[in-house]
């Protein structure tokens, strides 16, 4: 039985910037605790002059084209939390997986 590991993971955003769209993130189960990865901004762009980005200390869910990291993605959600954040923690009380109703694969 062949074995496929995980391309999905919850990462902990570590860097972010509204201005150039530039978000790193950690994934200690995949790289320790040391390794910072660059989301890729395919499929994302700018909106009036600024970036859709998370707030460091966030965790999100992230995609990868294989396990090498070549290219990760930030699976963002539309609505969500109350506050309007993107995170998949929080979300309206009593709602299914705290608020999802789609996800945004970035144009993968």
């Amino acid at each position: 039985m062949h074995s496929c590991p995980s391309i999905v993971h919850r990462a902990l955003v570590t860097f972010t910037n509204a201005s150039t769209g530039e978000i790193r993130i950690k994934i200690p189960a995949v790289t320790g605790n040391n390794t910072e990865i660059s989301i890729s901004r395919i499929g994302r762009q700018p909106s009036g002059g600024t970036w859709a980005v998370p707030n460091v200390g966030e965790q999100i869910i992230v995609s990868a084209d294989d396990s090498n990291m070549t290219n990760v993605f930030w699976l963002q959600t539309n609505g969500g939390s109350q506050d309007g954040s993107t995170n998949l923690d929080g979300g309206f009380p009593n709602s299914t997986y705290g608020g999802i109703d789609s996800i945004n694969a970035g144009g993968v």
